[in-house]
């Protein structure tokens, strides 16, 4: 098992798990696992809130590291804080399966339905399902 994964209080039974939901975990080199946790506590995630994050969507650590990067920076182009990101991840953890261009297109679709930017940003961070439709 991976010292990182170890390190933020993943179990040995809880990596299996991951392995069995999402296989490629296993092909991942260790300085690539540490990239992204470490992407996350440049946000200011805890080491239990990343361990939550990992188990709940298991596909995190399988991204590619500049696409989470290029959403992260979308949003918070969009108007979203670091403080308001970090909750909304924590949150929402499936928000880091998203692209960047998934983000500018609901943005696009809303400021056409005549909401703000301002707007957006608080229905994303009070319901951030409403991404999945």
């Amino acid at each position: 098992m991976i010292d990182s994964l170890k390190n933020i209080g993943i179990s040995e039974s809880e990596y299996n798990e991951l392995i069995e939901q999402n296989p490629y975990i296993d092909n991942l080199e260790p300085m690539d696992i540490d990239d992204m946790i470490m992407l996350l506590k440049t946000l200011n995630c805890s080491d239990e809130y990343i361990k939550n994050i990992i188990l709940s969507d298991v596909f995190y650590l399988t991204r590619i590291k500049m696409d989470v990067q290029k959403l992260l920076i979308e949003l918070h182009d969009r108007g979203i804080s670091n403080n308001d990101l970090t909750e909304l991840i924590q949150g929402y953890p499936y928000i880091l399966e998203k692209d960047d261009f998934e983000i500018t297109e609901f943005f696009k679709k809303k400021m056409g339905e005549g909401a703000t930017q301002e707007e957006i940003c608080e229905m994303i961070l009070s319901n951030p399902f409403i991404l999945e439709s």
